[in-house]
């Protein structure tokens, strides 16, 4: 069988393959197909194919004439009504590797030979040659088929030449694109046409890439852009891997139409957090145990906590090994002995935690200890447990041959600086060291840092890329038991999500939590996440982020659960010793209900002197036990009915409509048409308002049901004022930026 015919076997398998994907249950994270009858038209002289769904043609692909045949994403057209196409992805297509240089499908010099093609009622395949001044680059096939509102494209290299795939930016001559950075999503964006008052995402599939790396890149301003180019790099061996990459575009008028699935299982100890209320613990541990103000008779933290009726606390403690937070990984046996001025006490670290644990479990009260298997340090603690070295054998290697071991954080060659873990040893090492934790401590459950934080591409330095992402093994040594993954983003990523198993195999003491960040990849693998607020707009996150909570609760939320809106200092972009006022704090707690999410509070690591004034968690806990707690449990089994938004003169919309009325404005925190007012109805009866619009001031409800089962922060004569019980008086008037009412029917 010749090398052509092998090609397109290969070819017809994967378009089988694609159809029956699209033909079961939601296994990939492209949009949910929408009910309606798709086919493919090719033009007359063979140029060009129109896509059509329901008889619209939403896609064009127009391979341009024989002096100028394209097999980039130049002659790729969208458009939601067959009207006021726009260009999704403008010199977008293969990357090609040409030594060290990597050529771009629009650089002066590039064509493309249309080699061969093939067409069914359903899809069409295009084999493509990538040339640059007559030299041949680079072979690939390019397939695409339409499936409900999106069109799937498919791309395969022949060779080990390609360096990537780039999605370019979207060019519309109305000149009329804008990008919508999505809360919760932060690997992708979406763009809004003004004109035609469409929604598009085009993305990859990080589900089934070849890829190294994968990363956000956009901005609010131009150019427009999805997301940045898929890239390969070089193994060890010098050999990149053939591409393989499946790209999915959909454009409609409905936001939601277009927005990815998260395909993760539902994660099998979810529901153990979710009447807890997490405190996280950063100042050394000891201080637990002590007087809020040092040499008083003031109670403790922890009878402080229970001074104040608060039940139902897991509590994690951050600081605890022998190291200090990370350092010393993997021997973090035994704990730490410091004061709050991080000098040693005298070897008494586990006596004192033991103390910590047995104090919490009298009080009903649950320990999680601060675990990461991502950063690996080469400086142990001599005879520190469990004894795995820090060699070869244990760290990633970069890319290209003669490469060198990875960081996990750069800097200079000492003991203060972390290596990158193999992916291929995750699952070992976790499983080991939350076994020496568990054995040594007995914690009830478990807290895993950084894991599920990271997009598995970063960082680390790359020769001759300077400071790039990739957290990636690119080992190919017969040595490395990832060797036939080298230089991949997915089994990263499939690796880093058994870290959690490794721990519930490990210690078969309770659920694990992880950090947030980049969670969307983790959901369901994890049982529970810190929730920070992410887009794939850097800009847009936490605090400053629109309360668009759409894809949250419609894709994300079934699959964990959640605490927080990620740590109160992560959320206003502060540092672990900031002071939050009971206004930030009640900001803060309006974003959580707004998301359905559970309380988390952060115990802060500052150094006052007198310390109670000063400690915003003693503020915060009795709210979010108040108002939080109730309302988590409600939600623990509920999904979501109805989602509304509500401009600053009351009227109520979805999100396209809300976002194509403010299309520049909904994502700005200082315009009164930010994206701040929401209602949320739930399948069991829980209805929830909440008003985080600034700008535009207070927000008046009215029409509330009578219910026993309120919740608010209103302002009543004047004042704020938390209530629960029966229904306030109405109108019932939700104050700028942290007002909230919420009720169940049930």
């Amino acid at each position: 069988m010749n090398q052509k015919l092998i090609s397109r076997f290969a070819l017809l398998l994967a378009l089988w393959i694609c159809v029956q994907e699209q033909t079961v249950a939601q296994t990939t994270p492209q949009p949910t197909r929408v009910a309606g009858t798709n086919k493919i038209e090719r033009s007359p002289d063979g140029l060009s194919f129109s896509f059509y769904f329901n008889n619209i043609p939403l896609y064009r692909y127009n391979m341009g004439s024989d002096g100028g045949n394209r097999g980039n994403f130049i002659g790729l057209t969208a458009s939601k009504d067959g009207k006021n196409y726009f260009v999704p992805a403008m010199c977008g297509g293969v990357l090609a590797a040409d030594g060290e240089r990597i050529i771009y499908p629009c650089e002066p010099g590039v064509s493309f030979k249309l080699d061969d093609q093939f067409m069914n009622h359903d899809s069409i395949a295009l084999h493509w040659r990538m040339t640059l001044n007559d030299r041949e680059a680079h072979r690939y096939w390019m397939s695409f088929q339409i499936k409900g509102k999106t069109l799937v494209i498919d791309i395969s290299g022949d060779d080990g030449n390609g360096a990537g795939i780039t999605l370019g930016e979207g060019y519309s001559a109305r000149d009329d694109l804008v990008v919508v950075p999505v809360p919760y999503l932060p690997i992708t964006s979406l763009l809004h046409e003004k004109t035609s008052g469409s929604f598009t995402s085009m993305y990859f599939d990080w589900e089934r890439t070849s890829c190294s790396r994968m990363l956000p890149d956009a901005t609010k301003t131009k150019p427009v852009l999805f997301t940045a180019p898929t890239e390969y790099f070089p193994r060890t061996d010098g050999i990149r891997n053939k591409i393989k990459e499946r790209i999915y575009l959909t454009t409609s008028g409905d936001i939601d139409d277009v927005m990815p699935n998260v395909v993760g299982p539902v994660a099998p100890l979810k529901h153990k957090l979710q009447d807890k209320i997490i405190v996280s613990y950063h100042p050394p541990f000891p201080k637990l145990l002590e007087p809020l103000i040092p040499h008083t008779s003031l109670p403790s933290y922890l009878d402080s906590l229970k001074n104040l009726g608060i039940k139902n606390v897991a509590l994690i403690v951050k600081d605890w090994w022998w190291s200090g937070y990370d350092k010393g990984n993997p021997r973090v046996v035994p704990a730490n002995d410091f004061n709050m001025e991080y000098k040693h006490l005298g070897n008494t670290g586990n006596q004192i935690l033991l103390k910590v644990r047995n104090k919490l479990q009298s009080l009903g009260y649950t320990l999680a200890l601060h675990q990461n298997y991502i950063d690996m340090y080469s400086g142990s603690k001599a005879g520190g447990l469990p004894d795995i070295p820090v060699n070869h054998l244990l760290i990633s290697k970069l890319p290209g041959t003669g490469s060198q071991p990875a960081w996990a954080y750069v800097g200079d060659n000492s003991d203060e600086n972390a290596w990158a873990i193999k992916p291929s040893r995750v699952f070992d090492v976790a499983k080991q060291v939350s076994a020496a934790i568990y054995k040594a401590y007995r914690t009830d459950w478990n807290y895993l840092d950084v894991t599920s934080a990271l997009n598995p591409s970063g960082p680390v330095a790359i020769p001759r890329h300077g400071t790039v992402n990739s957290y990636v093994d690119f080992d190919a040594s017969p040595g490395n038991a990832g060797r036939d993954s080298a230089g991949m983003f997915l089994y990263t990523l499939h690796k880093y999500r058994t870290a959690a198993k490794a721990v519930r195999e490990g210690t078969r003491n309770g659920p694990v939590q992880g950090e947030g960040g980049c969670h969307l990849l983790y959901a369901g693998y994890f049982d529970d996440f810190e929730a920070r607020i992410k887009t794939a707009v850097p800009a847009v996150s936490g605090y400053s982020a629109p309360l668009f909570v759409d894809f949250h609760l419609r894709k994300l939320r079934s699959k964990s659960s959640f605490h927080g809106a990620g740590h109160i200092y992560e959320f206003y972009g502060r540092g672990w010793d900031t002071f939050f006022t009971e206004k930030e704090v009640m900001t803060f707690i309006a974003t959580e209900i707004a998301y359905g999410h559970g309380g988390l509070v952060t115990k802060s690591a500052h150094n006052c002197l007198n310390d109670s004034p000063c400690d915003h968690s003693l503020v915060q806990i009795p709210l979010e036990y108040k108002h939080v707690l109730p309302m988590q449990r409600l939600l623990a089994k509920a999904t979501v009915r109805n989602i509304s938004y509500f401009d600053r003169k009351g009227v109520a919309k979805t999100a396209s409509k809300y976002i194509a009325d403010h299309p520049d404005e909904f994502d700005d925190i200082t315009s009164p048409n930010f994206m701040g007012r929401v209602r949320v109805e739930y399948s069991n009866g829980v209805v929830v308002y909440v008003n985080r619009n600034r700008e535009a001031g207070s927000w008046t409800i009215s029409g509330l049901p009578s219910s026993k089962k309120y919740n608010y922060n209103a302002q009543l004569g004047g004042n704020m004022i938390q209530g629960v019980g029966a229904k306030p008086s109405e109108p019932v008037v939700l104050p700028a930026e942290c007002g909230w009412v919420w009720y169940s029917t049930l």
